[in-house]
């Protein structure tokens, strides 16, 4: 079989096709970079970026910025997306080649992963598409430099026909993703004036465009690929790859962090085009933050002695008395459940649960508030009494944040929590729950219709919809001192 290999188009122009002169560029973007602050954990926990992808004069430092978040990340293949600027189709753009040229040598097309891709919906081959388009070309030499062994799957995205088709390109995708692989999204952002035929405001344009940008990173913060499919349709927002990112916000799972790298305009680089703009964007997705084992002990013992407290003294114990040290990870918003288990005989019995699963609040103060609910305000449950606190195990469930998913088949039963809506009812069970009783997913789908207080089947009902979330468990070990107790 003879060999293609998807040659230079843009090198000598928009970037160095020089490889030594080329080192020395993004050498150069890197050195500028240097200094901002990483708001994400580790490279290692980085499982998607969004670059710009203007001629390096222009977007080099933003993309330095993405590039640098993951800079020593072990990666085995990259899921390279980006929109067609010069051919139009409908659909995803599958390489015919095996090869894709940089200056810096070549990177090899995971070949077995797009005859898989071929087999998908709405997944095509569009050779001449990729032949001419800059979009995924400007990305190849950061990938050759810093992942020289990784493989690629060059993806170029067309248009999409609605919500559907989105979540079909990213369903197919999710079937291929394995640990180690990372996803890049290639795209500019809103691109001002009249050359791009986008002029809906005329004064204060600076500060408008930075608005919509805004809008933009708000629906990639929120995972929300409805929200950024309606943005755009009711803004026009002229967001080159659009799509990529639908694709990759129906992909993501919840448990994933936005961090905002970089953000300016082309105003900010050159001054000689005030009449238009475009934007640039580095955005980096990491897997949320775990806290560590003194963290987890420092929540256990807050939540025991925040119960105690109120049930003894009706005081709320402060962090100086306890020892504990608010770390970054106790400060940030998140959703949280505290639930008490009265022990008895080795086993465990309900005896209160409260928890908000929105990250409405940092998540010490989440912990104190629900420790105290779950102990007096669970409607199902007398307060817990003195007598019974040495009796009483504590369990917390720290939540990412919801994802809306497209159909209820999309739901993992004991890896998801499920929030189940319908009008104005609503009812939540954590991911735990289902395994406790032993329900398959209509079972439990079932039961959260009836928690909300509907029939058992308006789970099926074409207006219900749902969302999930995951949670990282702590849990209390305690020694029980009245086995009697019931």
């Amino acid at each position: 079989m003879k060999m293609i290999t998807r040659h230079l188009r843009y090198a000598g122009s928009w970037y160095e096709a020089d490889p030594i002169l080329l080192d020395q560029q993004i050498d150069g973007f890197f050195s500028r970079v240097a200094l901002v602050e990483k708001k994400h954990q580790s490279p290692e926990s980085i499982c998607a970026l969004v670059v710009p992808h203007a001629g390096y004069a222009y977007s080099g430092a933003a993309a330095a910025a993405a590039y640098q978040a993951v800079t020593g990340k072990k990666v085995g293949c990259i899921f390279l997306l980006g929109p067609s600027h010069h051919v139009a189709f409908s659909g995803v753009g599958l390489p015919k080649a095996h090869f894709f040229k940089t200056p810096f040598g070549d990177l090899t097309v995971d070949e077995k992963m797009v005859r898989a891709l071929r087999q998908e919906p709405h997944f095509f081959e569009q050779e001449e598409a990729h032949a001419v388009e800059h979009s995924l070309e400007m990305q190849l030499p950061f990938i050759k430099k810093f992942f020289p062994k990784a493989s690629l799957v060059p993806l170029l995205v067309g248009s999409l026909r609605g919500e559907q088709e989105v979540r079909d390109a990213a369903a197919s995708l999710k079937k291929y993703l394995r640990e180690d692989d990372l996803i890049i999204v290639s795209s500019d952002f809103i691109h001002y004036g009249r050359r791009f035929k986008y002029v809906p405001f005329q004064e204060n344009v600076r500060e408008k465009i930075k608005q919509l940008d805004a809008q933009a990173y708000y629906y990639l913060q929120q995972h929300d690929t409805v929200g950024f499919l309606k943005f755009q349709k009711e803004t026009g927002a002229t967001i080159c790859g659009f799509y990529p990112i639908a694709i990759l916000l129906a992909l993501l799972p919840s448990n994933t962090h936005a961090s905002l790298l970089v953000y300016y305009t082309s105003l900010d680089v050159v001054a000689n085009d005030p009449e238009h703009s475009v934007s640039y964007m580095a955005v980096a997705f990491s897997k949320k933050t775990m806290i560590s084992e003194n963290e987890k002990k420092s929540l256990l013992t807050l939540a025991r002695a925040t119960l105690e407290e109120m049930i003894k003294s009706h005081q709320v114990p402060s962090l100086e008395s306890l020892g504990i040290v608010l770390s970054p990870a106790l400060q940030e918003p998140r959703g949280a459940f505290v639930t008490l288990y009265l022990m008895h005989a080795g086993q465990k019995k309900l005896r209160g649960c409260i928890g908000n699963i929105l990250p409405l609040q940092p998540l010490y103060q989440a912990i104190i508030q629900n420790a105290i609910a779950a102990a007096t305000r669970d409607f199902r449950f007398s307060p817990v009494t003195e007598e019974e606190l040495s009796n009483i195990a504590l369990e917390i469930n720290i939540l990412t944040s919801p994802k809306t998913v497209a159909s209820c088949e999309e739901i993992e039963l004991g890896q998801d929590g499920i929030i189940f809506h319908h009008g104005g009812a609503q009812s939540v069970f954590l991911p735990a729950v289902p395994l406790q009783f032993g329900w398959d997913l209509p079972q439990t789908l079932s039961q959260l219709a009836l928690k909300a207080g509907l029939s058992a089947n308006t789970w099926q009902a074409a207006e219900a919809w749902f969302e999930v979330f995951q949670s990282e468990v702590l849990q209390e070990t305690i020694n029980v001192v009245s086995p009697e107790l019931s």
